[in-house]
């Protein structure tokens, strides 16, 4: 078999099974290193990009290629999330015994739709390849990736305070539940004109599907009482993501090399279906009140054919394009081998683009007691660019008659988010990542890769707006002024039977947040 004829062998089959939506969980806001190598170095691989990962890292990367590579890799990343709401449970009249009490701690308990013991497997598959003509100036490669996140997230449904009744999560308006699942399949090619020039093109077609389950505001509902709320479930699916990617090495001496490279944003338009329960008194003359399908041309937005118990939803939303740039000065041993390297990277991520920044959601339905639309709903965050700085680097010893390649590295994040717009859906908070690895090479042509590291994010304290309750009939604004909507410091309840500059303010984040993640990786690559 050549080596063509085997990259295919190899890598259909292997896109195949990653494909399923079960395999390619990822999302969120990213974490440093794709891959096990990248991760050990925390991230810090714009420059290198030696290995097949560089199709998500910089795809003239590839040119790098001697021979064709299999490889297969994945980074495994575990959350810890827990929220800490200030305030208590409100009385609203129907004498639940939870009333006064405060609110709980609440922790993320999801799990991982492929990992293990809470950590999410995030896959990087691909192939490289020379042609088998080592003196050809083009390489190509192909594969898949996902971003490099943990957006799950899953609260229960209520809590046990005091009393005999359960009382509803005190950040259910935030999230209840979260998944998000991408996968980017990808084909690059890299072109080196010269010997001390690489550039490199990727393109790719994803597919993303998301599910959500959150309150809402069914009316005005200081109080936050449960019968005034709608519960809101959405299933959808974007099946094309286009995306593309370009990059550029560059080597002025041997002990030199400048990396840089560009990712397009992933604008994903989903459609799928939802669900609306109403509590009993959103409507006080009707109990029974319910969302109904909306059957009306001029206020379908997302398809039509919908039912009450399957109402046609959209959402949209942006993975915000990034670029990086980053050198690394190369030490090289009698034979011009390389031995060891550090590189210091910049890498800017677009978050505070509005797509990126605020989710956008909209179901096809209408009120059962007068037929009022339900609003299409924006799903503020805030979200500022990212600037994050990263330095790692390696250094190759022989262990028994091999090479063994040990790595490490730190990267700092600034904040995604202010302080009062920091949530429970997304993490928001500046990072410093501490990476550490290792790759050992064997019979000459296979290699072994294993990573860890760990993300260290600063306790966050939101302060209430209006101690200790909040907004309510008398005092209904944050700062004594009604600002619209999109004007406002903190983030309110999604309102969808109010046009969005009417929303009622009553911020729901008030309170500590404590969050960090562990990392792991493996991954195995063979050349032929």
């Amino acid at each position: 078999m050549n080596r063509l004829a085997f990259a295919a062998a190899f890598l259909l089959p292997a896109t195949a099974a990653l494909l399923s939506p079960a395999a390619a969980v990822a999302g969120g806001i990213f974490v440093p290193g794709a891959g096990p190598q990248a991760q050990g170095r925390a991230g810090a691989f714009v420059a290198k990009a030696d290995d097949p990962s560089a199709l998500f890292h910089n795809p003239a990367g590839f040119a790098k290629t001697v021979g064709t590579v299999v490889y297969v890799g994945a980074n495994f990343v575990n959350l810890s999330l827990e929220f800490e709401r200030f305030g208590r449970y409100e009385d609203s009249g129907d004498g639940e015994s939870y009333v006064g009490a405060d609110y709980p701690v609440v922790k993320d308990e999801s799990s991982p739709a492929v990992g293990f013991a809470g950590f999410q497997a995030i896959p990087v598959v691909a192939i490289a390849t020379d042609f088998g003509k080592p003196n050809l100036p083009v390489r190509l490669g192909a594969g898949l990736f996902a971003p490099q996140g943990f957006p799950n997230r899953e609260f229960p449904v209520s809590q046990d305070v005091q009393g005999v009744d359960p009382a509803p999560g005190p950040q259910r308006y935030d999230v209840m539940s979260q998944q998000a699942e991408t996968v980017m399949p990808s084909v690059a090619v890299s072109y080196r004109p010269i010997d001390q020039l690489d550039i490199g093109v990727r393109v790719s077609a994803g597919v993303a599907k998301l599910k959500a389950t959150a309150s809402t505001w069914g009316i005005r509902n200081y109080e936050e009482w449960e019968q005034k709320d709608g519960v809101f479930s959405v299933d959808v699916t974007d099946k094309f993501v286009p995306a593309y990617g370009v990059g550029a090495l560059y080597r002025p001496a041997d002990f030199l090399e400048f990396g840089a490279s560009y990712h397009s944003a992933l604008h994903i338009r989903a459609t799928g279906h939802g669900t609306a329960i109403l509590g009993n008194s959103v409507d006080p003359l009707d109990p029974d009140a319910m969302i109904l399908p909306e059957d009306r041309p001029l206020f379908i937005d997302c398809a039509e054919g919908g039912t009450i118990e399957s109402l046609t939803a959209c959402i949209d939303l942006d993975l915000p394009q990034f670029a990086t740039v980053g050198g690394r000065y190369i030490l090289r041993d009698d034979d011009g081998n390389e031995q060891a390297d550090v590189e210091l990277d910049v890498r800017w991520e677009n978050w505070g683009s509005e797509a990126a920044s605020d989710t956008q959601v909209r179901v096809d339905g209408k009120s059962s007691t007068g037929g009022f639309v339900i609003n299409p709903s924006a799903i503020r965050h805030d979200f500022q660019d990212v600037w994050s700085i990263r330095l790692g680097g390696s250094y190759t010893v022989a262990a028994g008659g091999n090479d063994l390649n040990l790595r490490a590295g730190v990267a700092h994040d600034t904040k995604t988010s202010p302080v009062a717009y920091n949530r429970a859906d997304i993490d928001g908070k500046p990072r410093t990542t501490i990476g550490a690895g290792a790759g050992y090479a064997f019979g000459g042509k296979y290699r072994v890769d294993v990573s860890g590291g760990i993300v260290v994010e600063p306790d966050r304290t939101v302060s209430q707006c209006l101690p200790p309750d909040g907004p309510n009939l008398s005092n209904t604004s944050c700062d004594g002024v009604d600002l619209p909507a999109k004007d406002r410091t903190r983030p309110d309840p999604a309102q969808p039977l109010q046009d969005v500059n009417s929303a009622f303010e009553s911020p729901y984040n008030a309170g500590i947040y404590k969050s960090g993640y562990i990392l792991l990786g493996l991954g195995f690559s063979a050349s032929f």
